[in-house]
């Protein structure tokens, strides 16, 4: 067990004390907030970045730490956001601490039991880590994988002063999981990727539970995987109840943040496709509406979305790429509205709106998640969409 850590700093209790009231609008599981109470976030964060203000492309950060401004830094620590703990040379965000809400919801959904076996991608401070030892009540059935050498150097050192002996904590690609301690009755992965990596699928142990980030340029969906005890089926369904994205998760070369803004102009391009916009055949709503766009995304994987708004925070201009063809549509809500670009995309997107209208328009949640031992699938009515091949 992780000792118990009830000697805090009274001010530092009180932190702690108003972090446990929020999570608990998040998770009813006892264990899980029991956890979040004996286990401190402040002792796995030092420095940390807060975003400011910034023109161009390249974020711009304010570093905080302990030695800076105390108050300051354990007001930051104890809200519940995420905080990013690692900046890249391209000045991107390459590592944080997950929102502490968003931790306990996935926590929830997981439902460690002591004595589960439990892989984690993503070390990343090790602080869920430590969570998911306390959960299943012994370090040693906890697994955390992470690319980055530096953060798992840190993290170790945290974790193993926080209890955490005989936990395997490793350096490696967390997509192809950790294959000499399966199979895992839980898996949780605190990295996104584009679809489930099959590794993962085939380390999970019959009843285990996976409960992973799935996220495109376009769409991003939090989705919980069972396989079940008997048949040995693997199934999953998106967790419409769980909001949360992760940094995408890459082999060491790091997450190419690059955008090449000059492909999205802050005027009409033409030719124009539509001269008059049809608002009752395709509602400007639609464009960012999750369930259209998750069905979007299972015609067009590679979709991207780009959008220009107004001071008052409404759509000027709103782009979608196709980056897997390159076509481009622009839809103009500056003026008159129409809709210009590629003929063809423009096609192509009518059909996904006809069959959208056909199907009644379904929810992200209305549809299955489906694994073979070479393709994952989501289903709808007998309808399949092939995301992912081995």
């Amino acid at each position: 067990m992780i000792p118990d850590r009830s000697n805090e700093d009274y001010s530092i209790e009180q932190y702690r004390t108003k972090l446990q009231k929020e999570l608990s609008k998040y998770s009813v599981n006892q264990n899980v907030l029991e956890a979040f109470a004996r286990i401190p976030r402040h002792v796995f964060i030092d420095t940390f970045y807060l975003p400011r203000p910034a023109k161009g492309q390249t974020p711009q950060w304010v570093q905080l730490s302990p030695q800076m401004n105390e108050t300051e830094w354990l007001e930051a620590v104890y809200r519940d956001e995420p905080v990013v703990t690692q900046i890249a040379a391209d000045g991107h965000a390459s590592s944080s601490s997950s929102k502490p809400s968003v931790m306990a919801a996935m926590l929830e959904e997981l439902h460690v039991q002591p004595g589960q076996k439990v892989l984690e991608i993503g070390t990343g401070t090790g602080w869920n880590a430590v969570l998911l030892a306390e959960l299943t009540s012994d370090p040693a059935l906890v697994t955390t994988i992470d690319i980055d050498e530096d953060l798992v150097y840190r993290a170790t050192q945290r974790i193993c002063a926080s209890g955490g002996d005989g936990m395997t904590i490793l350096v490696g690609d967390g997509r192809e999981g950790y294959a000499p301690n399966a199979p895992y009755d839980r898996i949780i992965a605190t990295g996104s990727y584009p679809f489930v990596p099959f590794a993962w699928i085939d380390q999970l142990a019959p009843g285990g539970l996976l409960v992973v980030n799935v996220k495109t340029w376009y769409v991003s969906m939090m989705l919980i995987i069972c396989r079940d005890m008997d048949t040995g089926e693997v199934y999953g369904k998106i967790l419409d109840n769980l909001q949360g994205e992760f940094m995408r998760l890459h082999g060491g070369e790091g997450v190419d943040h690059r955008l090449d803004r000059s492909l999205y102009p802050r005027e009409p391009i033409f030719p124009i496709i539509e001269e008059t916009w049809d608002y009752e055949y395709f509602h400007p709503d639609l464009l960012t509406n999750e369930h259209f766009k998750f069905f979007v995304w299972l015609r067009f994987p590679q979709m991207y979305a780009y959008r220009i708004g107004r001071k008052n925070q409404s759509i000027a201009f709103y782009y979608l790429h196709d980056l897997q063809s390159g076509k481009r549509l622009q839809f103009n809500m500056v003026g008159k509205p129409d809709i210009r670009g590629d003929k063809d995309l423009w096609n192509d997107l009518q059909n996904s709106i006809d069959h959208y209208h056909a199907l009644n328009y379904p929810t992200c949640e209305d549809f299955c998640l489906h694994f073979t031992e070479t393709e994952q699938y989501f289903e709808y009515i007998g309808i399949r969409w092939p995301i992912a091949k081995r």
